[in-house]
């Protein structure tokens, strides 16, 4: 039997505890049950997502977000179920709850193919090319993804994120000229799998992708300055279920003007004054999966960036997905104040 009681939650729990769960599990869903631990539905992440995108909230209750209408099966009828098989074909991430009589969960079923997987070979390309302006004096000596976070380099923490997940298949994208970081990483390679772009000229945060051949899945892209707590099977279902040309990772950040906003009538006078107020924003965190079809719609040019390629994207109508995480999951360590405020953070949430 199943641990069943770790996929239980109340209905009463907060998006944010329901991520957490969802973390701890490692399942795609979870099981909502009342106060008695009857079964009331199923919840999902792109549930939680999609609210998060919506309302841009983390705190609300889930009771009105689960699926009430969600597929189970009682316990003395999974034999010969049609309908069962029919769905855990169709639906391969997703679990199925057995109750028993009271309509309790006390057990689940998945496919069987989909759980027998033991690693990923999607290409997780780390753009590491950048010649770090804003980091000097340091990187006139060393490159910037080899700055340290938690006792070891910036591009190693990203790494290790992925390789935590069975991800192990990196495609670095670096100049030419970076010897340094080339010789650093071939250390690893009895650890790491990776590869090496080497660009001639720069190519933008995007230009890169034109060398991207012969991949027949997606793929993660991922600034060596962004340091993202995320679990990218979590990423890279949302992106699949999506069916988008591109995923964005975007982080809910709250941002305090230090002024009064004054909003105005139409005929000129004050409506009304808000002191400093506090507006939630979503910010591109530097992180996306790309779909192999990418290839199609990529710039003429050699050298642009991801916002031209993204621009073009949605001027052919073609659908690009959002994927929103936490202000705290998000480390951005591009510049020294930011470098040394998630230092901090760091620090203070291992104390």
């Amino acid at each position: 039997m199943k641990k069943i009681h770790k996929l239980l939650i109340d209905e009463k729990k907060s998006i944010l505890e329901s991520m957490q769960k969802l973390d701890q599990v490692g399942t795609r869903c979870l099981f909502v049950v009342d106060k008695f631990k009857k079964f009331k539905g199923i919840l999902t992440d792109g549930d939680l997502r999609r609210y998060i995108l919506k309302f841009k909230n983390f705190n609300a209750k889930i009771n009105k977000i689960y699926n009430k209408k969600s597929f189970f099966v009682f316990k003395n009828k999974i034999r010969g179920n049609k309908k069962l098989k029919l769905f855990l074909t169709k639906n391969k991430n997703l679990i199925v709850p057995v109750l028993d009589k009271k309509k309790k969960p006390v057990d689940y079923l998945e496919n069987n193919k989909s759980s027998q997987k033991i690693g990923f070979d999607n290409l997780v390309l780390v753009m590491a090319g950048g010649k770090g302006l804003r980091m000097r004096p340091f990187t006139d000596i060393l490159p910037k993804p080899l700055i340290p976070f938690n006792k070891k380099p910036v591009i190693l923490n990203i790494f290790d994120q992925f390789k935590k997940f069975k991800f192990n298949n990196f495609l670095v994208s670096l100049r030419s000229d970076d010897k340094i970081l080339n010789n650093y990483l071939n250390q690893f390679e009895s650890k790491y799998r990776i590869n090496f772009l080497k660009e001639k000229k720069p190519l933008g945060s995007g230009g890169c992708l034109k060398s991207i051949k012969n991949q027949t899945e997606p793929f993660f892209m991922v600034n060596c300055d962004s340091l993202i707590k995320i679990n990218p099977i979590k990423l890279l279902n949302f992106h699949n279920e999506k069916k988008s040309i591109l995923t964005i990772v975007v982080c809910l950040k709250s941002h305090q003007i230090p002024y009064g906003q004054c909003e105005i009538k139409s005929n000129g006078f004050l409506k009304s004054i808000i002191e400093k107020p506090n507006n939630k924003i979503l910010t591109n965190v530097g992180m996306y999966v790309i779909d192999p079809e990418i290839s199609k719609f990529l710039p003429k040019l050699n050298f642009f960036d991801m916002d031209i390629l993204i621009k073009k994207i949605l001027t052919l109508k073609k659908n690009i997905s959002i994927f929103p995480i936490q202000e705290t999951d998000w480390k951005d360590s591009g510049s020294w104040d930011n470098y040394f405020k998630a230092i901090n953070e760091n620090n203070h949430r291992n104390k």
